[in-house]
């Protein structure tokens, strides 16, 4: 539990930089403009997904070639198959948080619900399964098994969200693009989303490190 919490904690604020305030700025966006200027919530949506796939993309990638890295610096490296396995869902939770701020921002808030039940389902079921089942192959791996719990609701969640979205995207009646500037509001969103997940990670390498030092 210890070296999964080591973990999630990272991957947490990796996906809070990456996504964190994207749905609650994204939403604020959409509400203002839908009906004065429906064609900005094209380019809302556009430039917001752009952004969380960027981030995404890039946190994918440090946690795959820095693995070893990362868990060397929190003090155990034990952690390093676990930070290779949690990479891919970076990407797909980015991915999620500019779907479900499209349809919060209409009011809808039934496909987020519906994706965020299925996530935690999913995520208990599936990493109980494989932590129990990889156990018998080591330490290393029950963290593996319960990485993948996060790794498969994660994926699950946004193809739910990619066939709602197909079905009942609020832009296949808007056919113009119309310029619009991502706020500042933004900053100060990311900001305070961010304050927890750094203090929880900060806390735990320098339990970990203190730990090392005794």
């Amino acid at each position: 539990i210890g070296i999964y919490q080591m973990i999630y904690s990272v991957y947490s604020l990796a996906l809070v930089i990456s996504a964190g305030a994207i749905p609650s700025a994204m939403t604020i966006s959409i509400a203002e403009v839908r009906k004065t200027n429906a064609g900005a919530v094209k380019t809302i949506f556009k430039k917001y997904f752009l952004i969380s796939l960027c981030f995404g993309l890039f946190f994918t990638l440090i946690f795959s070639i820095f693995s070893y890295q990362i868990a060397l610096f929190q003090g155990n490296i034990l952690a390093q198959k676990g930070y290779l396995f949690i990479s891919s869902a970076i990407l797909f939770s980015s991915l999620l948080a500019p779907f479900r701020a499209l349809f919060q921002g209409y009011e809808n808030m039934v496909p987020t619900g519906i994706s965020q039940i299925l996530e935690q389902l999913i995520k208990l079921a599936v990493g109980l399964f494989f932590s129990i089942y990889l156990y018998r192959y080591g330490l290393v791996y029950a963290i593996v098994g319960a990485i993948l719990g996060v790794v498969v609701s994660e994926l699950v969640s946004l193809l739910f969200l990619l066939f709602y979205t197909l079905k009942n995207s609020p832009l296949k009646n808007i056919k113009t693009y119309e310029p619009y500037d991502v706020k500042p509001t933004f900053i100060p969103i990311f900001f305070f989303c961010l304050i927890n997940p750094a203090e929880v990670a900060i806390d735990i390498v320098l339990t970990v490190n203190c730990l090392n030092l005794n």
